[in-house]
């Protein structure tokens, strides 16, 4: 019974030795042309396999559903709908329209989860590769009636933003070096008795 126990402890030690913490990766851009193409390459290092994932897109501009304002979403090539603000997946809406300058600036968020097999697929060379298309109805014009606003109002410019959060192998540190070499010698403790 004893050697059980030891063996279990040991094997415990070794799995919380070797654990994975949760990263994230993020990246941005303005909005310059109508109907612009934002490319994403959000590196991945030391990714845990066969995790799963979550993708957050956030985009501002001129999305007050008129025809042609919505965004597109690509993840490593394949297309993952098409959203407005009034989307069901949508949140996080903020309406800038009611501002007195304001035209029909619109924010807000969609989530992408990803499974294990999923992202393992995307991240096969190293990255995820993520493509926002504003499609051609979205000006680059902040959505303001003045589009001087874009270049001088704090937080006014429209734009596209990924968050990639992951899970990525922990290195160890001396602490849980420590406890491996503990759960190592458990392990051989216990192997050592049960031969005798």
């Amino acid at each position: 019974m004893t050697s059980k126990i030891q063996t279990l402890i040991a094997a415990l030690a070794l799995v919380t030795g070797v654990s994975a913490q949760a990263a994230v990766v993020s990246a941005s851009q303005n909005q310059t042309l109508d109907g612009q193409n934002f490319t994403f390459a959000l590196a991945t290092p030391g990714y845990a396999a066969n995790t799963g994932s979550t993708l957050t897109v956030k985009v501002q501009g001129d999305f007050n559903g008129e025809a042609g304002e919505f965004v597109t979403v690509f993840i490593e090539g394949v297309n993952y709908g098409t959203y407005g603000y009034t989307s069901p997946q949508a949140y996080g809406v903020i309406d800038y329209r009611t501002a007195t300058a304001n035209f029909n600036a619109l924010q807000f968020s969609l989530d992408f989860i990803m499974n294990g097999l999923t992202t393992n697929a995307g991240l096969l060379d190293g990255d995820l590769d993520v493509m926002i298309d504003f499609n051609s109805g979205v000006t680059a014009n902040c959505g303001w009636s003045n589009s001087s606003n874009c270049l001088t109002g704090v937080g006014t410019a429209p734009f596209a933003s990924v968050s990639f959060d992951y899970a990525e192998n922990r290195v160890p540190e001396p602490a849980s070096l420590a406890l491996v070499g503990f759960g190592l010698f458990g392990l051989a403790a216990a192997r050592r008795r049960k031969a005798k």
